[in-house]
């Protein structure tokens, strides 16, 4: 087995048999869909992410292959308890399956039919084949539901009924279950002929489909097994539903919403299938009159503290998928010995004390003696981490009350009182301060699992790469390990450091495979990195943590930015970074404006040393973008 379960993709675990799905998927990322999961009110459910986030895996938790193991194990499996209990508590089962789960991916070059066959007949194609699929992964279900093989015998006891309109002229479709399976698996392999022949060949359909139609077939109070209804609710999920062409996606869209199936129907789709204006800002979605929308990475943002013990319980989960002995935890393979208080950099500790008292002296406006109640007071703390952070502190605080002129009267000392009470408003202050302290005296800052929660950037693919780097460190820190009888699997904090550093770059330079113009991509980004180190090194930035991380566009110039022909480069520039999650989308309210606000990903924080807490941004309007844009040569490129 591979060592390194973190190298295991999460979308992979949506192919890996039932029980290590069960290992390693943390039931508790369901709690953003609980309000979607009904018997009673059907709906039309759209799920967007980004690649990673975990949208498929979801899916794959209502599939029949993962609710019969959870009947098999039930509570008796520490792994799937859990995952046992939310589905038992959201009626999904009980003492057998309620819920048939039907899914079906679009990412099977269904947007060739465009290609291939005129506009008049791919509409035809493009339903019957749909059509047909649908019976068969439905059938297929249907089986795993009720416990019994797939084959003839078990598919004849399947019936309907109602049979949609379309199909009461055809008779072979009309008996049961094994009629419907023979005439969809024909009508699929005719389909499949014709497309590979590149539309030359001939098809006839057996019967007119101008719609979904089959989705009629499985709604819970239509479909029976043994002439008894089995099941209170039925899903079906269309995965991968940016890989249709947009026409098509209009076309389901709008027979999903005439149809009005009774069962629910949950649509998985990357970012970028959202549309210019709805993919900047929500103030531009579609009013959808039969369905609702959730974002998954916004989703877990909004529950930020959940998301990030919902990281823990995954680290967890695949530390015991490893089987090493003597390590059960994540935590266990990262060092707690905090870098400020390690005597491995004491003297880059002391030297850097001595340079803010130094700049401390330098900013007191010619009044040498402003500071030095305060720095003596620093001086005497016994533990060296809090002098450097509370000296480093006092450095922000001189910048910022600094005017930057000799001064012919000298002022008053600044008091221990006056710098306790400026600590005590600035929440942040000594976490700033550590930030500046560590980044400016090569003292490692990026390590330890609250910065690996922070570099997720709430995307869980994100987080399982940089912890996979940190766990073979620490599988190869204990082999080399010479008491065997006493393993040590903490990596240090300068080693979990470079491995984060090392990630961060691998997916810089992944921008340039991603993307055709991902030169003019890295370009555009640097443009906001640049400007953030400017910032961060003029060290008086407590409010933002340090520095800032993103850029700001009020809704006014997102419209502006949509509908203007002018800024089409700049939109497909912005639709790039967003989907691909370079940017961390947020909006917010202030001073008396709606703003969109582009934080930087958290690993592109990393790998330039600029800070992973949020908060400080600059705004930019549509011309301002233009002119950067300019000097990246998006447009000579397009």
């Amino acid at each position: 087995m591979n060592k390194n379960p973190f190298l295991i993709k999460y979308t992979d675990i949506t192919q890996s048999p039932a029980a290590s799905f069960l290992s390693l998927f943390n039931p508790k990322t369901l709690d953003s869909i609980n309000s979607y999961i009904s018997t009673e009110l059907f709906t039309i459910q759209y799920f967007q992410s980004s690649p990673g986030a975990g949208k498929t895996s979801i899916f794959r938790a209502f599939s029949p292959e993962i609710l019969k193991a959870l009947l098999s194990t039930k509570t008796s499996s520490e792994t799937s308890k859990d995952l046992y209990l939310y589905m038992y508590n959201n009626g999904v089962i009980d003492d057998k399956i309620q819920t048939l789960t039907i899914s079906l991916s679009c990412a099977k070059n269904y947007d060739i039919i465009d290609e291939l066959v005129s506009s008049g007949r791919s509409k035809q194609i493009l339903f019957s084949l749909l059509n047909s699929r649908i019976i068969i992964s439905a059938l297929r279900s249907v089986c795993t539901v009720c416990g019994v093989d797939f084959n003839d015998e078990t598919l004849e006891k399947i019936s309907f009924i109602n049979l949609p309109d379309e199909f009461l002229a055809n008779e072979k479709i009309q008996k049961n279950g094994l009629s419907l399976f023979k005439w969809a698996r024909q009508e699929e392999k005719s389909i499949c002929s014709f497309l590979d022949s590149f539309g030359e060949g001939t098809f006839e359909n057996t019967i007119i489909h101008s719609t979904l139609v089959a989705l009629q077939l499985f709604s819970p109070q239509n479909i029976l097994y043994n002439d008894e209804p089995f099941v209170s609710n039925t899903i079906i999920i269309f995965d991968d539903f940016h890989k249709l062409s947009v026409e098509q996606r209009n076309r389901i869209n709008n027979s999903l919403c005439l149809l009005r199936p009774q069962l629910n129907v949950w649509i998985g789709q990357r970012l970028d299938a959202l549309g210019n204006h709805a993919l900047i800002s929500s103030d531009g979605m579609d009013g959808r009159e039969y369905n609702s929308s959730v974002i998954l990475d916004d989703s877990w943002s909004k529950q930020n503290s959940h998301f990030h013990s919902w990281l823990q319980n995954i680290a967890d989960r695949r530390v015991k998928m490893a089987n090493i002995d003597g390590l059960t935890e994540f935590n266990s393979c990262l060092d707690t010995l905090r870098p400020l208080s390690d005597k491995n950099y004491i003297k880059n500790i002391e030297k850097g004390i001595k340079e803010c008292i130094k700049n401390i002296k330098d900013y007191s406006n010619g009044n040498s003696f402003k500071y030095d109640d305060v720095i003596n007071f620093i001086t005497q703390k016994a533990d060296i981490e809090e002098r450097a952070k509370l000296m480093m502190e006092l450095e922000i605080f001189a910048r910022v009350n600094s005017n930057d002129q000799f001064e012919l009267c000298i002022e008053p000392t600044v008091t221990i009182d006056e710098f306790k009470n400026y600590i005590e408003k600035k929440d942040s202050g000594l976490l700033v301060a550590e930030y500046y302290f560590s980044i400016r005296n090569g003292i490692p800052y990026y390590y330890g699992f609250e910065k690996l929660k922070k570099l997720s950037s709430y995307n869980i693919e994100q987080f399982l790469s940089f912890c996979s780097n940190i766990f073979d460190l620490s599988i190869t820190k204990s082999l080399s390990s010479k008491n065997r009888s006493n393993l040590s699997f903490a990596v240090s904090a300068k080693e979990q450091e470079l491995a984060i550093k090392t990630t961060s770059e691998k997916r810089w330079n992944d921008i340039l495979r991603r993307f055709e113009q991902g030169e003019q991509i890295q370009n555009f980004l640097m443009h906001i990195v640049n400007m953030s180190i400017e910032c961060r090194d003029k060290y008086r930035n407590s409010y933002s943590g340090g520095a800032i991380t993103g850029i700001a566009i009020t809704q006014e110039d997102c419209r502006k930015i949509v509908k203007s022909e002018k800024y089409k480069t700049v939109l497909q520039l912005l639709n790039c970074c967003i989907s691909a999650r370079y940017f961390e989308k947020k909006e917010v309210e202030q001073g008396g404006k709606s703003w969109v606000v582009l934080y930087l990903n958290r690993w592109i924080c990393a790998k330039f040393n600029l800070p992973l807490s949020y908060g400080g941004w600059k705004s930019f309007n549509a011309d301002k973008l233009y002119d950067v844009l300019k000097t990246t040569d998006w447009e000579n490129d397009q």
